[in-house]
């Protein structure tokens, strides 16, 4: 097995399926990297996403708004980790719970099991560094590079994401 094998650039993202519907304003294709832009009359961000392999891209978030929501229905098989380096974020899911990220907290996130019914960036202001893992094609290349390890997406997400 060489390096690339498992980056198909053909199969959709993991982002691409988590915000499938999502309204970008605009989506760039650089040389390393896919752009997401977001604009609206609260103000504009940027997703700057990399492949890491098959299944699990890296995003780089910078959103200077005081929101980003749009609805998104709830996406079965999608993991999504959350870092926040600057600013805080909020949301509100349908269920009526409600979560916090700030500066410093991690967020692990079933894009399947919750479904948001709104989000908001309190201070105007969010940097953070989010982890999509597409979880069946994720699975696929973890079962074929580490042979002899246990690693079981499904389980960890069962444990992190109770619901």
């Amino acid at each position: 097995m060489k390096e690339g094998d498992f980056v198909r650039k053909k199969d959709k993202s993991a982002i691409d399926k988590a915000y499938e519907n999502y309204h970008f304003s605009e989506v760039k294709i650089d040389e390393n990297c896919k752009i997401y832009r977001l604009k609206n009359k609260t103000g504009a961000g940027e997703m700057r996403c990399y492949d890491l392999s098959q299944g699990i891209q890296l995003s780089f978030n910078d959103l200077n708004m005081n929101s980003s929501y749009q609805e998104i229905p709830a996406r079965n098989g999608i993991l999504q980790i959350d870092y926040c380096i600057d600013g805080c974020y909020e949301i509100m899911l349908k269920k009526g719970d409600s979560y916090f990220i700030g500066k410093g907290d991690v967020s692990v996130t079933d894009l399947g099991k919750e479904v948001i019914a709104y989000s908001r960036i309190p201070l105007k202001r969010y940097v953070g560094i989010t982890i999509f893992i597409d979880m069946l094609p994720a699975q696929t290349f973890f079962d074929a590079v580490f042979h002899h390890n246990e690693i079981k997406l499904g389980r960890i997400a069962n444990t992190l994401c109770m619901v």
